[in-house]
């Protein structure tokens, strides 16, 4: 029923996850039936119908949001930004009305019910699905995942691929085998009606709403639920190295409290403050990856107060210093005891300060000496 946003020709857009089942927009002519009312038939051409379907009406300028299509359902609405399927029709054309489906009735009532199609089920144990319950997207939700700390899109660019509404504010999302990789490494928002959770971690067979994931789904669409192994593997215990450790040695005339950024490639950064072992200043961090700047202070106080962008992928202990006020570099010195840095059990001086005519320098383990602006002398 065409709202009085609408002029008199109402188009109908349609598409679903492989495409669209219409013409390209602003899609194909609906046919007028009068007083605002208006038909659009499916073409015979189109692939069957099935939850990633989604519906635009619109007269080429003004159109409705981004819509769950619903097999011969109502589309009404005071306005183009409230339009929505509000019921569906069941007249036929040459009379009478049609049948409503018989639910099935149960062969022993003391079976357990099966649970319905609108309720959060898997298909199977091993069904990558995942799951949203609130009300915030109306009857239309996309899901938008990636594999975190990179840009790679796993179900298309944004808003993401439609979910499916099971009713009552629940959807479903089916991954689809185009979706490779680690789940562990997947990100997700979910999204729709000009809303979207933030970035969330992937969870399998999760229920999620705008807090997070509160829960798992076990239960089958054919009754019962997710088999539960009897013999689990036993859990292996975690590796106490995990992670990878930069310990520095500041320039002399570093005095303010130090601190260092640490970032993920790809991602967003934060500060810490390192722990402290003796003259070393020492960042552990859980990832393969490590980028740091250690600085001279909180905040950023310009290049005088902070190292170069520095990558390490292994444990590693570096001496830092600086040439006027430009940015200080590291190089890679011998760690205090050991090569590894996580087998460190007794912190020994390794480097020492000296006053050599009135002026103080550093002298290192293996005999470089460096001034107090960082500079090596010998």
């Amino acid at each position: 029923t065409r709202s009085s946003d609408f002029n008199k020709k109402i188009n109908c857009y349609i598409w679903n996850s492989n495409g669209t089942v219409t013409n390209g927009w602003p899609g194909s002519t609906a046919t007028s039936l009068g007083n605002g009312k208006y038909r659009f038939d499916i073409p015979a051409s189109a692939p069957a119908i099935d939850g990633t379907w989604q519906i635009i009406w619109n007269d080429g300028g003004t159109q409705t949001k981004d819509l769950a299509f619903t097999n011969q359902g109502m589309y009404t609405g005071s306005d183009k930004d409230n339009i929505s399927c509000t019921s569906k029709v069941t007249a036929i054309c040459e009379g009478g009305t049609v049948e409503p489906e018989e639910p099935d009735t149960p062969d022993n009532p003391d079976t357990p019910d099966t649970p319905k199609e609108t309720e959060m089920c898997l298909n199977s144990a091993d069904e990558r699905a995942v799951f949203f319950q609130g009300s915030d997207f109306g009857s239309s939700a996309s899901v938008y995942m990636w594999i975190k700390g990179t840009e790679t899109a796993l179900v298309g660019s944004w808003p993401g691929a439609a979910a499916t509404h099971l009713g009552d504010g629940k959807f479903k999302f089916v991954v689809p085998a185009s979706a490779t990789g680690d789940p562990s490494t997947w990100m997700i928002i979910w999204n729709g009606n000009g809303k979207q959770t933030a970035d969330l971690a992937f969870t399998m067979h999760g229920i999620y709403n705008f807090n997070g994931c509160n829960g798992t789904v076990t239960a089958l669409c054919e009754g019962g639920d997710v088999p539960v192994d009897p013999n689990p593997e036993d859990p292996k215990p975690e590796d106490p190295k995990v992670g990878i450790t930069v310990k520095a040695l500041m320039p002399a005339h570093w005095t303010n409290t130090i601190t260092a950024w640490v970032w993920p490639t790809g991602g967003d950064g934060r500060e810490v403050t390192p722990t402290q072992e003796g003259d070393w200043y020492v960042v552990t961090e859980n990832t393969t990856e490590l980028n740091i700047i250690f600085k001279n202070g909180a905040g950023w106080n310009g290049d005088a107060n902070q190292t170069v962008d520095m990558t390490f992928t292994a444990n590693t202990c570096i001496q830092l210093s600086q040439s006027g006020n430009a940015k200080a570099t590291y190089a890679v010195v011998d760690c205090p005891t050991a090569t590894d840095v996580e087998d460190i059990e007794v912190q020994k001086p390794v480097a020492r300060k000296v006053l050599i005519n009135q002026s103080l320098y550093l002298v290192m383990p293996n005999g470089d000496v460096y001034d107090i602006s960082g500079r090596q002398v010998r």
